[in-house]
């Protein structure tokens, strides 16, 4: 059997090799408050979770623009609002995370309640769909810890 260590993989996937011991997470929401609030919920989460030989970094983003600049293939989990502000859509930049680093999770998170809405990321990629409501940060912070454990063979 071949040791993880010295398989040749893509950057993005060598997670637990010993010079990749961070887990990046982003979240990209135009509403500055819902975006502070995921973020906030988000760290705090994560840094009760019991795994301490991993480092996280949560970074948030109001401008989908920013967004799109920054989040290079390296991204691990991105939380991304379906409609944003700005001329770039939820879509478009889930179809650039995806083509940088198709092994990202991304959820999509949304206040709209229609099948098209939720189907439609679905199909282009992203790994689930919350529906932005007084259970979504929860949701939010648990879908980050079960991505987060399964990434490190925990489940």
């Amino acid at each position: 059997m071949v040791e993880l260590n010295k398989l040749e993989a893509p950057t993005h996937i060598k997670l637990m090799s010993p010079e990749n011991k961070k887990i990046r997470i982003a979240v990209v929401e135009d509403n500055e408050l819902y975006n502070h609030l995921l973020t906030v919920g988000l760290k705090s989460h994560i840094k009760s979770l019991p795994i301490k030989e991993i480092d996280f970094e949560v970074k948030s983003y109001t401008n989908p623009t920013k967004a799109l600049e920054e989040i290079d293939g390296n991204i691990d989990i991105v939380f991304l609002d379906y409609f944003l502000g700005e001329k770039i859509t939820g879509m478009d930049l889930l179809r650039h995370i995806k083509q940088l680093n198709p092994y990202c999770q991304v959820i999509i998170i949304s206040q709209v309640r229609n099948t098209q809405t939720a189907i439609l990321p679905l199909v282009e990629g992203a790994t689930e769909f919350i529906l932005k409501d007084a259970s979504a940060i929860t949701l939010s912070c648990l879908t980050a810890a079960h991505m987060i454990y399964k990434k490190l063979n925990y489940v």
